[in-house]
């Protein structure tokens, strides 16, 4: 009885044949046309890198693993690991050793105190080596340095460091500024591609160090009410439309670099990192060529 039931079970569910599930056919991601970049002859630059921050989409790629001197471009990051490991409030004291730094920009007198931001901004526009030192100097004292050159090889040892845990592992630090250690003799070394690592770093955790780099020019007193005028040496700052922020680069040995971020248009946010033009202006030029391609440029 109980086999004849379950024969009639299996007759009557045959009259209702079950239905194979749909399945919808995968839906394709757009494509979204990226523009590209060619540079020409006529480029002096030695390594050139244009990328979207959010897509990291390539524009232009020109040697953009090529190991290069990268001058003042160190103090992005000498800025970055002053904003990770002080606080904003805090106040910078300048040291008989970090004036007597090469280069007078800002003519700072030891024992002078300023604000984080003013020095900052000293810094990123007018490329201050007294400044580099003096949060480096800063930095390396609050994590153990009992003299200004423990200090700042502490410092350095935290540059090479971060370097490496960013995965900028082309990169190597030997001082906090970017200065020929001798006569025709490159200090540091990075990529336009490391580079871009760290500009994404910074444009994420510190975009302060940006913000202070816009201004075209800029006085800032000390404690004793002394004032320092700076300039930017930026000349693109004022003319990139949505511009973020910039650094640029010069010593003999390492020609001249810039880092220009910008966004283009509104809400679209690009780096490049050019290394290694000629001087006398060509790496703002051939910068301002680039980015016209994709962003209008005032005159």
């Amino acid at each position: 009885m109980i086999e004849t039931f379950g024969i009639f079970i299996a007759l009557a569910f045959s009259f209702f044949p079950t239905q194979a599930p749909i399945i919808e056919p995968a839906k394709s991601e757009p494509q979204i046309s990226i523009p590209r970049i060619s540079l020409d002859d006529s480029y002096t630059a030695q390594s050139v890198l244009l990328f979207n921050f959010n897509t990291n989409a390539r524009i232009v790629e020109h040697s953009q693993n090529k190991v290069l001197p990268i001058a003042s471009i160190t103090k992005i990051m000498t800025g970055y690991l002053a904003l990770t490991n002080l606080l904003p409030e805090s106040k910078i004291q300048m040291s008989i050793e970090s004036i007597e730094t090469a280069g007078a920009i800002g003519h700072f007198k030891s024992g002078e105190i300023f604000s984080f931001n003013d020095l900052l901004e000293a810094m990123m526009t007018a490329s201050s080596n007294d400044a580099a030192m003096a949060f480096a100097e800063r930095v390396g004292t609050m994590r153990g340095g009992k003299s200004f050159d423990e200090s700042i090889q502490i410092f350095v040892d935290l540059m090479n460091e971060t370097a490496k845990n960013l995965g900028m592992y082309n990169t190597h630090f030997i001082n906090p500024t970017g200065l020929d250690t001798l006569e025709h003799t490159p200090s540091n070394y990075s990529t336009a591609e490391d580079l871009s690592l760290l500009l994404k770093a910074t444009r994420k955790d510190t975009p302060t160090i940006w913000e202070l780099s816009r201004s075209t020019d800029k006085t800032i007193y000390s404690d004793r009410k002394i004032r320092h005028d700076f300039f930017n040496i930026n000349t693109l700052a004022p003319r990139i439309l949505h511009f973020i922020g910039g650094k640029t680069g010069s010593t003999d040995t390492a020609r001249e670099s810039v880092v220009e971020l910008f966004e283009a248009p509104f809400g679209t946010e690009y780096g490049l990192v050019l290394l290694g033009a000629d001087p006398e202006g060509k790496r703002f030029e051939e910068a301002l060529r680039i980015i016209n391609q994709l962003s209008p440029v005032l005159p």
